[in-house]
């Protein structure tokens, strides 16, 4: 169900990205510590954007070795890749470019200042 409504690409994006938290706790820590040039959603757009594929294929092979899911009702994750990888599939529901735009625009003057705060103040309370 997934597939048919995200895509093949960006199912098997969003399901590696789940899995990158040792990027992001870093990309946390870095923010928590010290006071960075952008704010914390704009570094991850930028680094998930920018992505290596050697990063790629080292996630790839973690999922394959920890047998890890999401949680226990799922396969394990990297089954779940496999199993829509080769079998192309183009999301069932897309917004324009602009309604994504309206939409991103929406959420950083709402939340994202009040999030970013609220994970920074947990992180820096976990190390404390």
């Amino acid at each position: 169900m997934a597939v048919k409504l995200a895509g093949t690409q960006n199912l098997i994006s969003m399901l590696q990205i789940a899995h990158m938290g040792d990027v992001v706790d870093s990309l946390i820590g870095r923010h928590a510590i010290q006071k960075q040039s952008m704010t914390l959603g704009e570094q991850l757009r930028e680094i998930f954007a920018k992505l290596p594929m050697k990063e790629e294929a080292r996630v790839q092979k973690v999922l394959e070795r920890s047998q890890g899911s999401m949680d226990t009702t799922h396969p394990a994750t990297h089954l779940r890749i496999a199993m829509v990888q080769g079998k192309e599939v183009a999301p069932a529901f897309q917004i324009s470019e602009e309604e994504y735009n309206r939409v991103h625009q929406e959420i950083l003057e709402q939340v994202q200042e009040k999030m970013e705060h609220r994970i920074l103040d947990e992180y820096r309370a976990k190390i404390s």
